[in-house]
């Protein structure tokens, strides 16, 4: 799977989610179908005119996509997560358009201890690694067993979930 596409999410055209509407601009090879990179376009709703501008392009954002040659592949994003697991400038810019330049959970991982931020930034980070549903749900259960390994409650007891999702939103406000 190294060298097949990668799944791109994209914030929504419409502010439902509670972000500033925005769109890519996809760039591929024609004859291949292989994706070379993207611009992202958005559109500030609090300005009293509404105009699309250019956020930002993804080769010239994350350098870590910079030492691609051709085209982008799943490898060279699993590289990308690996950058942004480190915490550092990428992280940083990734929260910033996450929800298109507007507060997000993903933000308060900047603002922890090494340790917290580390936990925070990992429980995000396998949903931008899968490349198949198998890879994620063994990423997801290693996650699992490790932030929830001590709420003394069964797996199959009504109250796992809701205090599995209560520490998690703990965690994460």
């Amino acid at each position: 799977l190294a060298e097949a596409g990668p799944i791109l999410l994209i914030g929504a055209v419409s502010p439902i989610y509670e972000s500033f509407p925005n769109f890519r601009l996809v760039d591929y090879c024609s004859s291949t179908g292989q994706l070379l990179g993207y611009q992202v376009y958005w559109a500030n709703l609090t300005a009293e005119k509404l105009e699309w501008k250019l956020g930002y392009d993804l080769l010239q954002t994350y350098p870590s996509l910079q030492r691609t040659s051709g085209g982008l592949t799943q490898g060279d994003f699993t590289e990308l997560a690996t950058s942004l697991a480190k915490g550092g400038e990428e992280w940083q810019t990734y929260t910033n358009w996450y929800k298109t330049l507007l507060p997000n959970d993903l933000m308060t991982c900047n603002t922890r201890a090494d340790l917290a931020r580390d936990s925070c930034i990992r429980q995000y980070l396998c949903a931008l690694t899968i490349s198949n549903s198998s890879t994620f749900e063994e990423c997801a259960a290693a996650y699992l067993a490790e932030s929830v390994e001590d709420l003394n409650v069964s797996i199959e007891d009504n109250e796992y979930w809701t205090k599995a999702r209560n520490r998690h939103w703990n965690r994460v406000a």
